[in-house]
């Protein structure tokens, strides 16, 4: 699991999920079946053949290739690989 699990006064609080922000789903999971076990509900979410199944049926769902998730993919990893040297860039500049 790529995610934080932050406690508070020695209980689970919130997970913080992979892109940094507090995630919505274990919340939900949280008000309904409490921490503990929206913590091995959330786990279960994690897991690559959950993940697989759900990008299946949402790409069956809204019509998109294979072909075109790669290259989606590969355009945000080539943003994402420009931001990273624009932030070094900007360090340099001015640090």
């Amino acid at each position: 699991m790529n995610c934080r699990i932050i406690y508070k006064d020695n209980k689970i609080d919130h997970v913080q999920a992979e892109n940094g922000e507090r995630s919505i789903l274990f919340d939900s999971l949280k008000d309904i079946y409490g921490a503990e076990k929206a913590l091995e509900l959330y786990a279960l979410t994690e897991e690559d053949g959950y993940k697989q199944k759900i990008q299946e049926k949402v790409r069956s769902f809204v019509g998109v290739t294979e072909k075109q998730i790669d290259k989606l993919s590969e355009a945000i990893d080539a943003q994402e690989t420009l931001n990273k040297q624009a932030d070094l860039y900007y360090l340099e500049e001015h640090f």
